[in-house]
């Protein structure tokens, strides 16, 4: 089922085109990572969260601050497919229907070698094209996002705890692990916050932050459920003793202590809730006072929230205009100064599970889209039919899939799309996708098998 002779001749009448596109997809890729900036992407995700926007973009938001979710929303929802399916579709054509067209099959199956046996070599080349397109651009990727950004060959650290972590005379991993270390030492308060360039408050407050999230992320893995699930009801963590024990551990505290505690922010909680309206709207008349007075316009205090607290004036006007007291209006652009650090923090985070499981999700996409393409070269002994098919149905699915994404209103154009089946979101939000990389599968070994069976027993015009 397999010639050597035919795979070589096959890969040097077509190596030079794979070099092409796997170096633009590489490129492309090692772009798209090479720019991110986390603390750009934590500040953006922040600004946009609790607005209008943020509704409209929905669980999409938390991915987007994320390098993981950059590539999951972009580059693995465009270029990273569309440059392979050109390629498919102009290898595909190339291997089969091409050389039928052009008489140059009648050639090669005037040999001894059986026919089955071309058709077969042509399919492993193509899918092993794909697969070793892939290989490299993970590769690339991997590369690219180690010397960018770190966290892939090696643990990445918050500036701060590579900077305390000799202080205290502790690990970098022990300290991120029980970042109340910080809080017990003053010194190490200072550091911190002028690594991460913000005032000591806004530290603290971000380490009270991470702190809990930390907590949470602790809790979930106990319970073995999303952090967002875990976040959204407390009680889940109460309900549990080991849980509790895990995230009282992360806080510094005893599991009575934690509980105490956890108790005390959900009354706070069901209690600011009430009021996050009214106070949302006290702090808008609050930041356009501020900004009328720092000479700012409005839409840009995001960038400028360090600068209003140390403006007297911009405190001044933001209290009266808001009637809020400026030890409130001032904890609470700690808190928000705080929610970028954090943000920051998440964008810089590479989860690498996550990056191979998109790129076998492209390669198990673009395996299926290759069978279409490959199949109409098997079927058809015209170029112009097998490309009509070939390159139709794969760009089709393209264009249904961006569609769907437009707008609620063409929604449905996804149950058009093989690209549904690949569903990077859920790669980023840790839903299960097994069974659609299976159907994934499934398509394109039914696929290959229906192409070599058809080639094998049609009539060619020899």
């Amino acid at each position: 089922m397999f010639s050597k002779t035919i795979f070589k001749q096959t890969l040097k009448s077509n190596y030079g085109l794979w070099l092409i596109f796997t170096a633009l997809v590489s490129a492309m890729s090692a772009i798209f990572i090479a720019i991110y900036d986390p603390k750009t992407m934590g500040t953006m995700v922040s600004t946009i969260k609790d607005s209008a926007l943020g509704s409209l973009v929905g669980d999409r938001i938390d991915g987007m601050s994320t390098l993981n979710g950059l590539l999951a929303n972009n580059f693995y929802s465009m270029v990273g497919i569309i440059l392979p399916v050109v390629y498919i579709i102009i290898t595909a054509n190339s291997l089969v229907a091409s050389q039928v067209d052009r008489g140059s099959m009648a050639y090669t199956l005037s040999t001894p070698i059986r026919r089955t046996k071309v058709i077969a070599t042509q399919a492993l080349y193509m899918i092993g094209a794909i697969a070793t397109m892939f290989l490299v651009v993970t590769g690339v990727g991997m590369t690219t996002t180690q010397i960018a950004h770190g966290g892939v060959f090696t643990t990445a650290y918050t500036k701060d705890v590579q900077q305390i972590s000799p202080t205290l005379g502790v690990s970098k991993d022990d300290l991120a692990n029980d970042l109340s270390q910080i809080l017990d030492h003053p010194k190490a308060v200072r550091k911190g916050a002028k690594a991460r360039d913000v005032d000591q408050d806004v530290y603290t407050t971000y380490l009270q932050l991470k702190m809990t999230d930390n907590a949470n992320k602790a809790a979930a893995d106990v319970l073995a459920k999303k952090v967002a699930k875990v976040e959204a009801t407390p009680q889940l963590i109460l309900d549990s003793k080991k849980a509790t024990k895990a995230a009282a551990k992360v806080m510094g505290l005893s599991s009575a202590e934690y509980r105490v505690a956890v108790q005390q922010q959900m009354v706070q909680a069901k209690a600011a809730k009430a009021q996050a309206s009214v106070l949302q709207d006290k702090m808008i008349k609050g930041m356009a006072a501020a900004a009328k007075s720092m000479g700012k316009k409005t839409a840009d205090m995001s960038d400028h929230l360090a600068e209003m607290k140390d403006d007297k004036n911009a405190m001044a006007a933001a209290s009266q205009a808001s009637g809020l007291p400026v030890p409130l209006l001032t904890q609470a652009l700690d808190k928000q100064l705080a929610t970028k650090l954090i943000s920051e923090d998440k964008g810089g985070e590479f989860d690498l599970g996550k990056y191979l499981t998109l790129n076998l999700g492209a390669f198990l996409l673009l395996f299926a889209m290759s069978a279409i393409s490959f199949a109409s070269s098997c079927i058809f002994n015209l170029t112009k039919y097998s490309l009509s098919f070939g390159a139709g149905l794969p760009l089709a699915f393209m264009i249904f899939h961006i569609m769907a994404q437009t707008g609620d209103d063409l929604e449905n154009f996804k149950y058009l799309s093989l690209n549904t089946l690949f569903d990077t979101q859920a790669i980023i939000n840790n839903d299960s996708v097994v069974l659609n990389f299976i159907v994934l599968g499934v398509i394109g070994v039914c696929l290959y098998v229906v192409g070599l069976e058809w080639f094998k027993r049609k009539d060619l015009p020899l």
